[in-house]
């Protein structure tokens, strides 16, 4: 059945915990680089959604500036066919 001696058993256990502990480590170390690239990443689309309410608020501004002066012109061309007529 089984040749091996439970020294030889042992080993091999301690061999394969050495080798799950390396893999635990490697993984660990992805996972915390993985968490900076987030971490960069959500810093990043922060400033993006930043920038893009800032020009949301502009087009807005824009806009009402734009509705103002057809409005100001519309009512100018209004009197204008009053006062004419």
């Amino acid at each position: 059945m089984n040749n091996r001696s439970p020294k030889e058993e042992f080993g091999q256990i301690l061999t394969n915990l050495e080798d799950i502990k390396k893999k635990v480590d490697s993984n660990s170390k992805r996972i915390e680089e993985i968490d900076e690239d987030v971490t960069y990443l959500t810093e990043l689309i922060s400033r993006y959604l930043k920038k893009i309410e800032k020009i949301k608020q502009t087009d807005f501004i824009i806009v009402n500036a734009l509705f103002f002066v057809t409005g100001f012109l519309l009512g100018f061309a209004i009197a204008l066919l009053i006062f004419k007529g």
